[in-house]
């Protein structure tokens, strides 16, 4: 599971970013309730990644332009979104990626 979740990220990540990304590591975070967490990281870059069912992307989607039009008002820090809907090979799931802060 985790292997190619990796690679899905990875692959995801470096298209977003137009930057070489190899995730090395893949850590569950628990304390969300509606999402799956994890903390994936490329040994220089950490990321926040959310992982939900095909059917929930409007809420990633939601979610993401919520962020997008918080950091526009420049009164509070938010993370940035680095690409949301990714459709992952793993259990036919979308993936929503943040920095880690």
């Amino acid at each position: 599971m985790h292997k190619e979740l990796k690679q899905d990220l990875s692959e995801a990540i470096a298209e977003a970013t137009a930057q070489a990304c190899s995730i090395a590591t893949l850590q569950p975070k628990s304390g969300g309730c509606i999402n799956d967490a994890y903390i994936a990281s490329d040994g220089e870059a950490s990321y926040f990644v959310k992982l939900n069912a095909a059917d929930a992307w409007p809420m990633f989607e939601a979610e993401a332009a919520a962020l997008r039009e918080l950091a526009a008002a420049e009164a509070i820090r938010v993370p940035r979104v680095i690409c949301c809907g990714l459709r992952t090979s793993h259990r036919d799931r979308h993936a929503s990626t943040q920095p880690s802060v």
